[in-house]
């Protein structure tokens, strides 16, 4: 049976992200999770290689910061990929910014739990709607989400 390369080991991609959280986008655990759209545990659970990094937080990590997967899994490459590769505003990032709106028109005192709820769903109707913020309601969101 094949194994994989050392470069490919829980520990190596745990240091790598926590490389990138901490020299390259310079963000807190509870930021960058929250940019992100994962929970804080998730993401202490990947920094402390306790767990395998999913292929969803690849791809949102790469939404939110443009981080290569490339780079995350092997250390290869460049840890961040340009613009051209990435396309425009990050879903994540439009996520995070239409939340942050939200809860400061809403006036509501909210945890960040809740924040991290509510990106995750407001991203996961972004992706249903290509995009369209308009399409999401971000006020029932809120009443829905867990407190």
């Amino acid at each position: 049976m094949r194994k994989f390369p050392k470069s490919i080991s829980r520990q190596d991609i745990s240091e790598r992200i926590l490389q990138f959280r901490e020299k390259i986008v310079n963000l807190t655990q509870a930021e960058f999770a929250l940019r992100v759209g994962v929970s804080l545990r998730a993401l202490q659970t990947y920094e402390h290689a306790q767990a395998d990094v999913s292929v969803e937080f690849c791809k949102r990590a790469f939404d939110a910061f443009g981080l290569d997967p490339l780079w995350l899994m092997t250390g290869q490459g460049a840890p961040q990929v340009g613009a051209e590769r990435g396309g425009g505003r990050p879903l994540v990032q439009a996520a995070y910014d239409a939340v942050q709106d939200a809860i400061a028109q809403s006036n509501e005192a909210v945890s960040e739990e809740k924040k991290g709820w509510l990106v995750q769903a407001v991203h996961e109707h972004l992706v249903r709607a290509n995009g369209d913020l308009n399409k999401v309601d971000i006020p029932f969101l809120m009443r829905l989400s867990p407190s």
